[in-house]
């Protein structure tokens, strides 16, 4: 995962800053479609839930946004982020947004 600052806006909350999550996957062997059970449950949310943090640590508000692989775009709508569908300047992947309420929620259930 890498966390790109002070490059990424908002479509949520125009001309304000977010992290955006490039490069954002878990092991192979973290995957319980490749190896059931995985050895190590729960990377992905885990790294995740980091990304929010940072970006509360930031100011962002917890504002968060990434393009999704198609395997991963029902997680990203379980977790009520915002779809703004498919960007075709970036290889047709759907883009996500999480807002700065669902973030609040997704701290409180780590804490």
């Amino acid at each position: 995962m890498i966390l790109e600052i002070d490059i990424h806006r908002s479509h949520v909350e125009p001309m304000k800053n977010l992290i955006y999550l490039d490069f954002f996957a878990t092991a192979p062997w973290n995957r319980p479609k490749l190896k059931n059970p995985p050895d190590y449950k729960g990377v992905g949310i885990a790294l995740f839930i980091f990304a929010v943090s940072r970006s509360f640590d930031l100011e962002y508000n917890g504002r968060v946004g990434l393009h999704s692989l198609p395997a991963a775009e029902s997680f990203y709508q379980k977790i009520e982020m915002n779809d703004f569908g498919c960007d075709p300047n970036y290889e047709n992947l759907r883009y996500f947004e999480l807002s700065t309420n669902v973030a609040l929620e997704i701290i409180k259930i780590k804490n």
